[in-house]
């Protein structure tokens, strides 16, 4: 099982597991953090803390941004025709989408680069290929809620 897939199965799942994150906590503020009411789909429920929505693109431009300053174009990565083309591929299931984005940033970002590095380095807790993982996958769902990785590229 990918770490992508509890994502794809839920994708508000990602919204729950930002805030434990290490990479991504030290973006979210605590007004961005709210209670929600999660069904695990076998008739339970319980309330978890959570990124609110309308937070995610806040969010993900503080990533943005602190990864360009670390030398790495995220937004250059998934939007660019060169790159991943996240426009061009938009007629793919949003599952099917996920998964090929995490797959491109998986392998974009484990390429031994100096950008890579220097993202690595700025971000210091991507200290093993869990935390990484799970951080990609992370991304990649956020990425879908309320459409931000469309804006993000300015997809019509």
């Amino acid at each position: 099982m990918s770490y992508l897939d509890p994502y794809i199965a839920n994708i508000d799942q990602a919204t729950i597991d930002v805030l434990e994150h290490p990479v991504f906590s030290s973006f979210i503020e605590e007004s961005e953090v709210v209670v929600v009411t999660y069904d695990s789909g076998d008739g339970t429920q319980y309330q978890a803390r959570a990124l609110s929505k309308d937070a995610v693109g806040d969010v993900l431009s503080r990533l943005i941004e602190a990864a360009r300053n670390a030398g790495v174009d995220l937004k250059d990565w998934i939007c660019s025709p060169k790159n991943f083309d996240l426009c061009g591929k938009l007629d793919s299931t949003p599952g099917q989408l996920m998964r090929q984005l995490n797959d491109f940033l998986n392998n974009n970002w484990t390429q031994a680069t100096t950008n890579t590095l220097g993202v690595i380095a700025a971000f210091s807790q991507l200290v093993n290929a869990v935390v990484l993982g799970k951080f990609l996958a992370i991304l990649a769902a956020l990425s879908f809620i309320g459409n931000e990785i469309i804006n993000l590229c300015n997809c019509n």
